[in-house]
């Protein structure tokens, strides 16, 4: 993720939502180096949060909450409206997920319908897919739900970053965070001048 691309993010410092905490890496970059962003964190498991600060020192801040929650319920129960919210929640493949360990609660019509209601006009969604037998799949709900969806995969990541947004269309600094720079995507996706940023585990 080039750090040019993040920078340019920054400067729409709205509210951001991130689903899946693992060991915090990303909040304590976004954190360390733009320390104005708002940023809402969900973890499911309290064990991951716990984990998370006291081995990786990641910790709430003035301008970062971190709820233990159900992305899902947060969703739902939350009356903040996001501008970007980026999904990077895996399990151990089992029965709640596909062979790839994507939850399959969070691919569900449902869940993508409380994706839309909690974005402002034009916000957008960064979905981390794990390449497998079934991402194929899960990036065609995607695309259904939203309409348009842009894959990236950075070489010999295992991994299809998939962008969409409210709107498309029109070339979002969103699409940066995703791709080399440079380079222009073949199908562009929307995102408002007041982008945020939001993570859910």
């Amino acid at each position: 993720m080039p750090r040019a691309a993040l920078a340019r993010l920054a400067n729409y410092s709205v509210r951001r939502l991130l689903a899946g905490l693992g060991g915090g890496a990303l909040v304590r970059f976004l954190n360390h180096y733009f320390p104005q962003l708002r940023l809402d964190v969900v973890e499911i498991d309290p064990l991951v949060v716990r984990v998370a600060r006291e081995f990786f020192g990641t910790i709430a801040g003035p301008r970062t909450r971190v709820f233990i929650a159900d992305g899902r319920d947060h969703l739902r129960q939350t009356a903040e409206r996001y501008d970007l919210i980026l999904l990077d929640a895996h399990l151990p493949p089992g029965e709640r997920t596909d062979s790839t360990g994507h939850p399959l609660n969070l691919k569900a019509e449902a869940f993508y319908r409380s994706l839309h209601q909690r974005l402002r006009p034009g916000g957008g969604v960064l979905f981390n897919v794990i390449e497998g037998r079934d991402s194929d799949v899960y990036v065609a709900g995607i695309r259904a739900a939203f309409g348009a969806a842009e894959v990236f995969r950075p070489p010999s990541s295992g991994n299809a970053i998939t962008v969409t947004a409210k709107m498309a269309k029109v070339y979002s600094p969103v699409m940066d965070l995703a791709m080399p720079m440079g380079r222009k995507p073949a199908a562009v996706i929307s995102v408002p001048v007041s982008m945020g940023l939001a993570v859910i585990s």
